[in-house]
């Protein structure tokens, strides 16, 4: 065990050093786990970076979860040596279907990232709490001269649920894992350090398109969730440490109303021509989350209003889908209060809050956002789609076929709308050359 925590320790600071020593061609896999660790990451908001307390915050969060969690470890099934990793425990059952269905193997186990401070064994929190207490000092001292003061407090909750992870899967006598929340900046390093020790990572990007976050993977396999990323994985391929490339499908695409699987419904009558789906840039902005530097809230309201002002030139009606983040219950004031002021024409339409987006893809016949999770999902499932990604010089890849459903700039979407708004899904798919997107099989969870 002792051995498992220096090792885990090593690398995670070879990795560091690596890329601050630019050892790019002698140390290829682990320098690049050294770029991941210097990316964002979506565990804290933005000005936690300029926080000269979160240092403090961060060790006392960890000695609160540690002596607070105990090991709940979720055992399935004993004759698999499979399991699942993923960010929360929210995402369990859903995770199971979707890897038993796909991979046809049994689940093991389950672990979240949200819950892997814990005590293990005498030994594993002895081992802890020496670094925990020796650590401290040094990492408060580098936090508050960094100008990224989250950076290094962040690594020591990184290496502290490696090595747990670590301990979890030898525990349990698990050889091989299914591993989601990959846009963190540890999953490099993460993956890295567990096939060293002998588990098999099998990576599941979601359906996100890999640009965003994963530019970088190290993995055994790589299951793609979007007919897009298999092109990115051969852009990308510099930077893509895997041996097996398989082709899976959308996370959440178990979960899609059993009506969209049949071929006609796509073809009904919609009720509105026009779907926006809102990403929640403006209320991120306002509440200081993370900011990917894309101008995107400025992006997606010029987006917006565009849509507006065309759905009422055009006396079209045009249904607006909140982000989760907008729909959540201590926000409702402040939503109303943006929204409401184009809610008061009688072509536009607040979809229902209390229902998820997904379940009005069929009320739609064109659906459009800056970019966003459900488009992918929605392009999968074959329903007319098309995105604006504004300012994203290196997405989607130039010249691919899913930039024939993509939007350059501000001066552009009208005349992408116009070319297909009047088309068929399957004209749109056939004209764009992007039929390889939609997934062939859609009874398959029939």
């Amino acid at each position: 065990m002792l051995i498992d925590f220096i090792l885990t320790v090593w690398y995670f600071n070879l990795a560091l050093f690596a890329k601050f020593l630019n050892f790019k061609k002698r140390l290829k896999r682990i320098y690049y786990c050294g770029v991941s660790l210097n990316n964002k990451t979506l565990r804290y908001k933005e000005k936690s970076i300029k926080d000269f307390l979160i240092a403090l915050k961060i060790y006392k969060f960890i000695f609160y979860s540690f002596f607070k969690k105990t090991n709940t470890t979720n055992k399935f099934n004993k004759q698999s040596k499979s399991a699942i990793y993923d960010a929360t425990t929210f995402s369990k059952d859903l995770r199971i279907e979707y890897i038993e269905k796909l991979s046809g193997e049994k689940i093991e186990c389950f672990f979240s990232k949200d819950n892997l401070l814990i005590q293990i064994n005498i030994w594993q929190t002895t081992i802890l709490l020496l670094f925990l207490l020796l650590s401290f000092i040094p990492i408060f001292l580098i936090s508050i001269f960094s100008k990224n003061k989250l950076k290094y407090p962040l690594l020591i909750i990184e290496i502290v649920e490696c090595f747990n992870l670590l301990q979890l899967l030898k525990i349990n006598k698990i050889t091989k894992l299914h591993y989601f929340c990959i846009y963190e900046r540890d999953s490099n390093i993460c993956a890295f350090i567990l096939m060293k020790c002998g588990i098999y990572i099998n990576k599941i990007p979601s359906e996100v398109p890999l640009h965003f976050w994963n530019k970088i993977i190290i993995a055994n396999e790589l299951s793609t969730c979007f007919g897009y990323q298999k092109q990115e994985v051969e852009c990308y391929k510099k930077t893509m440490f895997i041996n097996k490339v398989t082709s899976w499908v959308p996370e959440q695409f178990f979960e899609s109303p059993k009506r969209f699987l049949l071929a006609e419904m796509l073809t009904n009558i919609c009720e509105f021509k026009i779907g926006f789906f809102s990403s929640g840039n403006w209320l991120r902005e306002k509440i200081n989350d993370v900011d990917l530097g894309y101008n995107d809230k400025e992006n997606e309201e010029l987006l917006f209003k565009t849509l507006i002002n065309y759905a009422v030139i055009k006396k079209i009606k045009l249904q607006i889908f909140l982000h989760p983040l907008e729909k959540n219950a201590k926000y409702t004031e402040i939503v109303n209060s943006y929204y409401n002021i184009y809610i008061n024409n009688t072509e536009i339409f607040l979809a229902d809050k209390s229902v998820k987006s997904i379940e009005g893809f069929d009320k739609i016949d064109l659906g459009i956002a800056l970019y966003s999770t459900l488009m992918f999902e929605r392009l999968a499932l074959g329903f007319k789609t098309l995105i604006a990604p504004w300012d994203y010089t290196e997405f989607p890849i130039p010249n691919s076929s899913f930039s024939n459903i993509c939007s350059k700039s501000s001066d552009d979407i009208i005349e992408l709308i116009e070319n297909n708004i009047n088309l068929t899904a399957d004209e749109l798919f056939t004209k764009n050359q992007i039929t390889e997107l939609v997934y062939q099989n859609l009874s398959f969870n029939n």
